[in-house]
């Protein structure tokens, strides 16, 4: 009896033992795939908080780059009463290049791909190439509280357009509210102020005969802050294609700077009506903190179009007429009158890039 008793144990045992074996190699499987959704989820969480680390990220570097922008455009604006635009400009530009020059210097690329270099080349040919004179020259005749409000109205609008051609982005209901908010107050402001001053490049400059204001659309020289914001959009469409073929913003902002330079360089040397211009005032002063603020501004740009889409920065950037209203009545109160007119439509251009970057 014992015997049989010792004989059903063992039995029992042995069919026990590929259940309890079953049951262990379950238990293994279930921690394997929970270890596996584990990293799963883990790897979901770091890339969501890459990706909104990168927009915070594009976000500062935006509004950075918009204040020292208008640190540059109201500065520049102290600069020219005694210095031509060319010389302004020029000096302002090459500046700049020293400031994003010694950036570089500390933290050099890893890797130059011609394509990337080229696409920064195009950029900076449209900014600070062009836009830099046709904004000094918007700011000489209708002061930065007027220009450059509607230069930075417009840019974002191109630069949406622009986004939504080339890179598909969408814009949503809101953010197409926060344009025409952004374009009703440039609009608003390119008619706040009658009186434009008739001055615009080199030996080309002259009085501008002034047409009746009841005949009147747009006031002389507003073709320039719009010129501006039209390069300005072009230079951040290609910078953002720029900066996924080569990886390193500032490295990009000094080959755009280096572009812009040699550009208007040339220019002096070759084009005699600019070469007749050259010309430096007391206030060169200003020029120099001028481009620095510009340097500053161009690797904060570019560093924010690396992190974040167009439609979300070119926005941010256009808030510069707030810093513009702050400096001009720091700098400019002996030299340019603030309206509230003048302060409620580039306010309504803040509000409109707030409800954009929402």
């Amino acid at each position: 009896m014992k015997s049989d008793q010792r004989i059903y144990k063992m039995h029992e045992h042995e069919f026990r033992m590929p259940s309890n074996r079953v049951s262990t190699r379950g238990l293994c499987g279930d921690v394997k795939r929970h270890r596996s959704d584990a990293k799963h989820h883990l790897r979901a969480e770091r890339k969501a908080l890459s990706l909104v680390s990168d927009a915070v990220a594009a976000q500062l570097f935006a509004l950075s780059a918009a204040t020292c922008f208008a640190a540059s455009q109201v500065t520049v604006k102290r600069g020219i009463k005694e210095t031509s635009i060319v010389s302004s400009v020029l000096i302002s530009l090459t500046v700049a290049l020293g400031v994003i020059s010694i950036s570089v210097v500390f933290s050099p690329p890893d890797e130059i791909r011609l394509d990337g270099v080229v696409l920064f080349a195009l950029g900076g040919l449209a900014a600070p190439g062009i836009s830099r004179w046709a904004a000094t020259t918007g700011i000489h005749r209708l002061g930065p509280s007027i220009a450059v409000p509607i230069t930075q109205g417009a840019r974002p609008l191109l630069a949406f357009l622009g986004a939504m051609a080339i890179f598909g982005e969408a814009p949503s209901l809101q953010r197409g509210l926060g344009l025409l908010v952004i374009v009703a107050g440039g609009w608003e402001l390119s008619r706040s102020r009658e009186d434009a001053r008739s001055l615009s490049l080199g030996s080309l400059e002259g009085p501008v005969e002034e047409a009746a204001p009841s005949a009147r659309f747009f006031r002389p020289g507003l073709f320039f802050p719009l010129l501006a914001a039209g390069m300005y959009a072009t230079s951040d469409l290609v910078i953002k294609e720029a900066v996924t073929r080569l990886e390193h913003p500032r490295f990009g902002a000094l080959v755009g700077m280096s572009t812009a330079v040699l550009l208007w360089m040339l220019g002096a040397l070759f084009i005699r009506p600019i070469r007749r211009e050259l010309h430096v005032g007391s206030d060169v002063g200003w020029l120099l903190i001028s481009g620095v603020f510009s340097g500053l501004a161009l690797i904060s740009l570019f560093s924010a179009l690396d992190k974040g889409d167009v439609t979300l920065v070119s926005p941010l950037v256009a808030a510069q007429p707030l810093g513009v209203f702050l400096f001009s009545r720091i700098l400019l109160k002996k030299v340019e009158d603030l309206h509230l007119s003048t302060v409620l439509a580039g306010s309504a251009i803040v509000v409109g890039t707030i409800i954009v970057s929402l």
